[in-house]
């Protein structure tokens, strides 16, 4: 890339080099990744603003699905642009339409006032709406490039090392814990998610206006092109027999966290109705659980360091095993845990201790060549769909339902995990003399 252009934040290596990168591409850099947290964080909350639109568990568990297949196909879609498009036209466009995605969510329960007296649309449909278009951003342009390095990150920087955009994210999500917790203490839930849904939308377009007067411009190639089910299917069945019991593994241990993931917020809010006091300041559940989100963070954050040390003297798998195992017992942990603010936060602490096992839950792939390591993503990316809808059934019946059967179905993904010691073995004996190469995208 040429000098006088910004380029993707995933070109820095370190958050020192990260902070060190020429001021319009810093900015660029910056905007991008709040806008991104702050997307990620109103996420965590919008499911307890659905349920006070009226949508059930049930519901709730449909739109977390739409949203993971939104994730795993937007990025495809820019491939299907022609060449000759304007650039700039497609960054106003999709990142405008971003932020209007946001801003369904907030008129969402005013839309649906003025039609469910006519055709009884119900007003939480908007938000489904809202988190279609919500994903433009990544179809072309600098959201399109960060939605790459997202999708890799778990899966690539293994031994050495995770991305610094990921672990910018997470330090992110323990910095914006305070301001959450002082903006659900100010207000009551409602008003406070309009808050926070709103500095979202503000940031989508502050990210687009950056990007065109930046004239920004991805020259690293086109975006990821999807090579058909029927390429997918074929590369799968190639797969080595233990690469493809790694697949099933892999993607039944995310499987389980997906169908927890959105109704960690409506456990804690409404069912636990969790409070707690923090320097004599009394916090509504809402609060607590942006508490509860910075715990699992810091640790997370604080993870990576000891992960990458264990695996370097335990090895790979075991790694791997020991986090995974440590998010999987979470949810029927928590199912079953006091309704103390202190035994929810250390199981929270807890879920965040898996990230010990990202710097070495990838490598493992690194024989089977890049176009099955991009089959095999997808792959599991398309497997992992339906677990929000599928725990959305279960929360529907009992939320102890739900989070028991996460942690059966990751345990079984654990056990078949373990059935891959040779390819962890050689990932072993190649490490010492081969240096660490760039990560693929």
């Amino acid at each position: 890339m040429s000098d006088d252009r910004p380029h993707p934040i995933a070109d820095a290596t370190t958050i020192r080099g990260f902070l060190a990168q020429r001021p319009e591409v810093l900015l660029l850099s910056l905007t991008v990744l709040g806008y991104d947290l702050a997307v990620q964080l109103a996420n965590r909350f919008v499911a307890v603003h659905m349920l006070d639109m009226g949508a059930s568990a049930v519901a709730v568990g449909a739109f977390a699905s739409l949203g993971y297949l939104v994730a795993v196909l937007y990025p495809f879609l820019g491939d299907g642009l022609p060449d000759a498009a304007n650039d700039r036209a497609v960054v106003a466009v999709t990142g405008t339409l971003s932020a209007c995605g946001l801003l369904f969510w907030v008129g969402a329960p005013h839309v649906g006032a003025t039609t469910t007296t006519i055709d009884g649309f119900p007003a939480w449909v908007w938000a489904f709406v809202g988190m279609f278009v919500l994903h433009a951003w990544k179809v072309r342009g600098v959201g399109a490039a960060f939605a790459e390095v997202k999708r890799r990150v778990p899966y690539e920087p293994l031994v050495t090392g995770v991305d610094t955009t990921e672990r910018l994210r997470r330090l992110g999500v323990v910095v914006a814990a305070l301001p959450l917790v002082v903006l659900f203490v100010s207000v009551p839930f409602t008003p406070g998610f309009y808050v926070l849904v709103a500095t979202a939308a503000a940031l989508g377009l502050v990210v687009t206006v950056v990007q065109l007067v930046l004239r920004y411009h991805d020259e690293r190639g086109p975006p990821p092109s999807f090579r058909g089910s029927a390429t997918i299917r074929a590369d799968v069945r190639s797969l080595p027999r233990k690469a493809f019991a790694l697949l099933c593994g892999d993607a039944l241990v995310e499987f389980s966290f997906g169908m927890v993931h959105v109704f960690l917020v409506l456990f804690v809010v409404n069912d636990l109705a969790l409070e707690a006091a923090v320097l004599g300041v009394s916090l509504p559940p809402a609060a607590t659980f942006a508490v509860l989100l910075a715990v699992e963070g810091f640790v997370a954050l604080a993870a990576v360091v000891p992960g990458e040390e264990l695996a370097a003297e335990f090895g790979a798998r075991p790694t791997v095993v020991a986090g995974l195992v440590a998010g999987v017992a979470f949810p029927a942990l928590l199912a079953f845990a006091p309704p103390v603010f202190p035994a929810v936060a250390a199981l929270f602490a807890l879920f965040g201790v898996r990230f010990i096992a990202v710097p070495a839950r990838g490598e493992v792939l690194a024989d089977l060549g890049e176009e099955s390591v991009a089959s095999y993503r997808t792959a599991r990316n398309v497997a992992v769909v339906p677990s929000a809808a599928v725990g959305g059934v279960l929360y529907a019946l009992a939320p102890s339902f739900v989070f028991v059967a996460a942690t059966v179905v990751g345990t079984v993904g654990i056990a078949l995990f373990c059935g891959v010691e040779t390819l962890v073995d050689a990932v072993e004996a190649r490490r010492p003399t081969e240096p660490r190469g760039e990560p693929t995208t």
